[in-house]
């Protein structure tokens, strides 16, 4: 799987840029982000930015889908593979997944899928951001 801005579509708080040779975060051996991720001039409310995923990403159809089961049902770990696996197939197409990826960068979910990661992966990114480059500073 991986993980791609999509080159000069704008997002809240930054946009990716397009350059011969970017650089990338290797959350884990098959996902990459490339960068540099440019701070824009207008930063969008989280409410805002929430709201506009809420009405326009591909999970909002089956977001259990990206969530898993709730605490009290079973799912093995193979099942939980195929259905994250899924999740990702899912946003892969969606025309929101930067929006998302700046979403969970900014509120680090504790679960789930986003913009194609886990939170864990979520997790690394953040902490793998180049120093300087704090997206929940610009929150």
């Amino acid at each position: 799987m991986t993980a791609r801005g999509s080159g000069t579509q704008g997002s809240a708080v930054g946009r990716w840029v397009p350059g011969p040779l970017p650089v990338s975060i290797d959350v884990e051996e098959d996902v990459f982000i490339p960068l540099p991720l440019v701070l824009d001039a207008v930063v969008v409310p989280l409410r805002d930015l929430r709201d506009d995923l809420l009405e326009g990403a591909q999970c909002r159809f089956d977001p259990d889908l990206h969530t898993g089961p709730d605490e009290f049902a079973d799912e093995s770990p193979e099942e939980c593979a195929a259905r994250e696996d899924v999740a990702r197939e899912v946003c892969a197409a969606c025309p929101l997944r930067l929006e998302c990826l700046e979403f969970a960068l900014r509120v680090l979910p504790e679960c789930g899928i986003w913009a194609g990661l886990t939170a864990d992966q979520i997790a690394a990114l953040a902490d793998d951001l180049p120093e300087g480059l704090s997206l929940g500073e610009v929150a």
